[in-house]
């Protein structure tokens, strides 16, 4: 039910709600983070284990072991 001028009743939404959590800024908010999510994702492509295993010429297991520290431990 959208509103409409001819109806008195309004319709509450958003923050207007006795029960939101969320306020109007909280939403620009988290859109904006979500932006920032996309962008990163993509540039995150280049940073991938396999990525990173293929530039070093190892398997992608290899890098998983150096970053869970099970190998090279001893490198800080």
């Amino acid at each position: 039910m959208k509103d409409d001028p001819m109806n008195c009743t309004k319709v509450l939404r958003g923050e207007e709600l006795p029960w939101s959590r969320l306020t109007d800024e909280d939403v620009r908010l988290i859109r904006q983070l979500d932006e920032e999510r996309k962008r990163h994702a993509e540039a995150a492509k280049e940073l991938s284990r396999a990525k990173v295993a293929e530039k070093f010429g190892v398997h992608q297991r290899t890098i998983e072991n150096v970053l869970r520290r099970t190998t090279w431990s001893h490198v800080e």
